[in-house]
């Protein structure tokens, strides 16, 4: 065998190196085993999913609290520390938070499972949710306040949490100290965050907190759920009333029609004499037969209504407004 020919041999299983022969050994031996494996598994990473991968994944520590596996997979995978991927084979969410950096053949890390997603209202106005990986809640001992003098005792939210998210502008724009998410119906506010320990991963430290019924939306787990953008129903014949599409509760708001010899309707309220009227949007005038009204929106919640403009031929000219909040 010639030189040239032993030169190429050692080439094809990993180079010249002894470790470098073995790193190419061993990610063919993984390779292999994501076909042949119990291990073996399908990823793909949140949130667009735009290749499937496989890999093996191991389990590691399994509790009450988390479940923590490892994943194998291809460096070409591009997988890293503080993604979220869906492991296929269950449909579930994990988080790598942890890279075992004594892997050269292929990439190595710790995951935690992620059970549920945190919701809120950014600045613009729309929705963001990203998925958490929780530890807890841990708190066994009840605290309360207690009124001697009146004889009351309140009870103090006192559960805590340790949340691992993914590193990134959504989150690290959102959770800071003393902001509040809500989990399971029940609120957190953060008390510290860690973006250091776990590059490409913050931990978040947070203790319950008391709920605020009113702008937060408990059911759909939604904290600053009054701020969300309105969809607007589009009417065809909104052209015909001249007049902003939000208002404010309280405030008298001038809208006109573009032709005269109508008069001005709630639609929702309209029905016979006895008919309930659910929305709180009235007319500041008596008379509502006339080109140019005031509406106003008389209880202290957002909401919407649509205003209508009958015609005698039958023609109604509607736009639908909506009601913001007063914060």
């Amino acid at each position: 065998m010639s030189l040239e020919s032993m030169k190429q041999r050692l080439t094809f299983h990993g180079g010249a190196a002894q470790q470098d022969r073995m790193i190419k050994d061993k990610l063919r031996s993984m390779l292999s085993a994501t076909k042949y494996s119990y291990q073996a598994a399908r990823f793909n990473r949140y949130p667009d999913y735009p290749k499937e991968w496989r890999g093996l994944f191991n389990r590691e520590t399994q509790t009450q609290d988390y479940d923590t596996k490892m994943i194998s997979i291809p460096w070409d995978s591009g997988y890293k520390v503080g993604d979220v991927f869906r492991w296929e084979n269950t449909g579930t969410l994990w988080i790598i938070f942890l890279k075992e950096l004594t892997e050269l053949a292929y990439f190595r890390g710790h995951c935690r499972r992620c059970d549920w997603k945190v919701q809120w209202v950014n600045k613009d106005r729309q929705v963001c949710e990203t998925p958490i990986s929780v530890i807890g809640p841990t708190n066994p001992n009840l605290e309360s306040i207690n009124n001697g003098q009146a004889g009351a005792s309140i009870d103090v939210p006192n559960g805590n949490l340790v949340v691992l998210v993914t590193d990134n502008d959504q989150n690290r724009a959102y959770f800071d100290r003393n902001q509040q998410f809500l989990l399971l119906g029940r609120t957190y506010q953060v008390e510290q965050i860690d973006p250091i320990s776990m590059p490409g991963v913050i931990q978040i430290n947070a203790t319950e907190h008391y709920t605020n019924l009113i702008e937060d939306d408990v059911e759909e787990n939604l904290v600053n759920a009054w701020n969300v953008q309105p969809i607007v129903t589009e009417h065809t014949t909104d052209y015909g009333i001249d007049g902003p599409l939000t208002i404010k509760p309280g405030q008298e708001v001038k809208y006109e029609a573009i032709v005269s010899g109508g008069y001005w309707v709630i639609m929702e309220n309209e029905g016979p004499p006895n008919f309930p009227r659910p929305i709180p949007a009235t007319f500041v005038e008596l008379d509502t037969a006339q080109k140019v009204i005031h509406v106003k929106w008389t209880e202290m919640t957002s909401g919407s209504f649509t205003l209508g403009y009958k015609m005698p031929n039958g023609t109604i000219y509607q736009r639908h407004i909506i009601v913001e909040s007063l914060f």
